[in-house]
């Protein structure tokens, strides 16, 4: 048969790594930075950051 998918305390961390990320950028931005379009500068370096081998395109 087939490679058996991971289960429960196998995907735990891979759950929990980039869920702290984003409440971590949740939690620094306010609906005033989002209104006025000027978020804080770890966040506007983490969304002009491309993933590795990927140019960002908008």
């Amino acid at each position: 048969m087939g490679v058996a998918a991971p289960s429960g305390p196998a995907l735990l961390p891979l759950w929990i790594a980039p869920r702290s990320n984003v409440r971590e950028i949740l939690e620094g931005v306010s609906l005033a930075d989002v209104a006025s379009a000027e978020l804080p500068v770890g966040v506007s370096a983490l969304a002009n950051t491309p993933a590795p081998g990927k140019p960002l395109t908008r």
